[in-house]
Protein backbone atom coordinates (compact mmCIF):
# COMPACT_ATOMS: atom_id res chain seq x y z
CA UNK A 1 0.00 0.00 0.00
CA UNK A 2 1.37 3.00 -0.84
CA UNK A 3 0.56 6.23 1.16
CA UNK A 4 0.45 10.50 0.13
CA UNK A 5 1.05 13.35 2.31
CA UNK A 6 -1.01 15.91 1.02
CA UNK A 7 -0.16 19.36 1.88
CA UNK A 8 -3.07 21.90 0.21
CA UNK A 9 -1.99 25.77 -0.97
CA UNK A 10 -4.77 27.43 -2.34
CA UNK A 11 -5.86 24.74 -5.68
CA UNK A 12 -2.79 22.99 -5.57
CA UNK A 13 -1.44 19.87 -3.74
CA UNK A 14 1.73 18.89 -2.79
CA UNK A 15 2.27 15.46 -2.48
CA UNK A 16 4.52 13.27 -1.13
CA UNK A 17 4.81 9.37 -1.87
CA UNK A 18 5.62 7.00 0.86
CA UNK A 19 6.41 3.31 -0.25
CA UNK A 20 4.59 1.38 2.43
CA UNK A 21 2.81 2.35 6.06
CA UNK A 22 6.00 1.11 7.60
CA UNK A 23 7.83 3.63 5.79
CA UNK A 24 5.48 6.42 7.05
CA UNK A 25 6.17 5.28 10.48
CA UNK A 26 9.47 5.67 10.11
CA UNK A 27 9.53 9.06 8.13
CA UNK A 28 6.99 11.00 9.66
CA UNK A 29 8.04 14.13 12.03
CA UNK A 30 6.63 13.68 15.60
CA UNK A 31 4.77 17.22 15.44
CA UNK A 32 2.78 16.09 12.20
CA UNK A 33 1.46 13.78 14.33
CA UNK A 34 -0.61 16.05 16.10
CA UNK A 35 -0.67 18.77 13.55
CA UNK A 36 -3.50 18.42 11.31
CA UNK A 37 -2.39 20.48 7.93
CA UNK A 38 -2.23 17.70 6.33
CA UNK A 39 -4.34 15.03 4.47
CA UNK A 40 -3.00 11.48 4.24
CA UNK A 41 -4.62 9.53 1.60
CA UNK A 42 -3.94 5.40 0.77
CA UNK A 43 -3.64 3.91 -2.74
CA UNK A 44 -7.43 3.45 -2.39
CA UNK A 45 -8.91 6.44 -1.29
CA UNK A 46 -9.11 5.83 2.18
CA UNK A 47 -8.23 9.37 3.90
CA UNK A 48 -6.35 8.93 7.19
CA UNK A 49 -7.14 11.22 10.73
CA UNK A 50 -4.72 11.44 13.72
CA UNK A 51 -6.37 10.42 16.83
CA UNK A 52 -5.08 9.76 20.38
CA UNK A 53 -7.85 7.79 22.15
CA UNK A 54 -6.81 4.65 20.31
CA UNK A 55 -10.29 3.68 19.40
CA UNK A 56 -10.17 2.20 15.62
CA UNK A 57 -6.17 2.16 15.67
CA UNK A 58 -4.75 1.54 12.62
CA UNK A 59 -1.29 2.53 13.16
CA UNK A 60 0.91 4.00 15.80
CA UNK A 61 3.55 6.58 15.88
CA UNK A 62 4.07 9.04 18.97
CA UNK A 63 1.42 7.37 20.88
CA UNK A 64 -1.29 8.98 18.22
CA UNK A 65 -2.77 6.46 16.21
CA UNK A 66 -4.23 6.64 12.48
CA UNK A 67 -7.79 5.94 11.65
CA UNK A 68 -9.54 5.89 8.76
CA UNK A 69 -11.99 8.77 8.22
CA UNK A 70 -13.81 8.55 4.85
CA UNK A 71 -12.64 7.97 1.24
CA UNK A 72 -12.28 10.10 -1.28
CA UNK A 73 -12.30 8.73 -4.98
CA UNK A 74 -12.20 11.33 -7.02
CA UNK A 75 -9.00 12.72 -4.77
CA UNK A 76 -6.98 9.76 -5.12
CA UNK A 77 -7.33 9.49 -8.97
CA UNK A 78 -6.83 12.48 -9.62
CA UNK A 79 -3.46 12.07 -7.15
CA UNK A 80 -2.41 8.55 -8.95
CA UNK A 81 -2.96 10.00 -12.21
CA UNK A 82 -0.18 12.76 -11.46
CA UNK A 83 2.11 10.70 -9.80
CA UNK A 84 2.48 8.48 -13.29
CA UNK A 85 2.68 11.84 -15.12
CA UNK A 86 5.05 12.91 -12.80
CA UNK A 87 7.36 9.27 -13.40
CA UNK A 88 6.30 8.33 -9.70
CA UNK A 89 8.53 10.86 -8.27
CA UNK A 90 8.75 11.28 -4.48
CA UNK A 91 7.23 14.55 -4.08
CA UNK A 92 4.83 16.04 -7.00
CA UNK A 93 2.26 18.70 -7.61
CA UNK A 94 -1.27 18.79 -8.88
CA UNK A 95 -4.05 20.95 -9.11
CA UNK A 96 -6.71 20.13 -6.79
CA UNK A 97 -9.81 18.02 -8.73
CA UNK A 98 -12.31 20.31 -7.55
CA UNK A 99 -10.80 23.29 -8.47
CA UNK A 100 -10.63 22.60 -12.50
Amino acid sequence: MKLFTLFKENDTFEAVVYKSLEDFTKRVEWQDSIDDYYTIIDNEGKIYKWDDSKKEEYVTVYNYTLKSDRIDTELIKTCLSNYKANNFASKFKFKSPKSN
